[in-house]
């Protein structure tokens, strides 16, 4: 008996922080798509600074806490990738992430690529704070925003002192939320 392939969707981001906007889109995406694994692919850029203060084990440590206390390990990955360069990242997620069928983002950077490389993609608009916004917030309000496994790591490791404490970084400026607008 032939065994099924499994299709694959793709939630891309950096996820800094991972919001509850992230969380209920994966919540949708899980719900519209029962066919699909999906994964979060947390995008690494290789360097802190203040767009960029969590480490990718961070990120992927928060995520995973927050998948498993909605019970969606069942039905979502992690991985990360890193580099950021546009012309490398599309084969470079295809050779990472096995039967990719859709990929879900509301970033013109992100969907265009694929959709050029034969992917198919679904543009949403995302709903709540983005965390491009919520990093110029004060830490205290986070915990409006973000679940709550990510607002207690991050406060127990006072990992939001870094956004003060790094400086900014113009190498990667396609990532910017202001520059991603279509």
């Amino acid at each position: 008996m032939e065994q099924a392939i499994v299709q694959t969707g793709l939630f891309p981001g950096r996820f800094q922080p991972f919001t509850n906007a992230h969380l209920e889109r994966i919540k949708s995406i899980c719900s519209a798509y029962p066919d699909i694994t999906l994964c979060v692919l947390i995008g690494d850029v290789g360097e802190l600074n203040k767009s960029n203060f969590l480490t990718v084990s961070e990120r992927e440590f928060m995520i995973n806490e927050v998948l498993q206390n909605n019970d969606l390990t069942n039905r979502v990955v992690v991985r990360h990738l890193k580099g950021a360069e546009p012309e490398t990242w599309v084969s470079n997620v295809l050779k990472t992430v096995q039967n990719l069928k859709i990929v879900f983002s509301d970033n013109p950077f992100v969907y265009q690529p694929f959709i050029k490389a034969g992917i198919h993609c679904v543009i949403h608009r995302r709903a709540g704070v983005n965390s491009c916004d919520l990093r110029t917030y004060p830490f205290e309000t986070w915990k409006d925003y973000v679940p709550k496994e990510v607002f207690e790591f991050i406060a127990n490791n006072k990992l939001y002192k870094r956004i003060q404490e790094l400086e900014s970084s113009e190498k990667y400026p396609f990532l910017t939320r202001e520059n991603s607008e279509s």
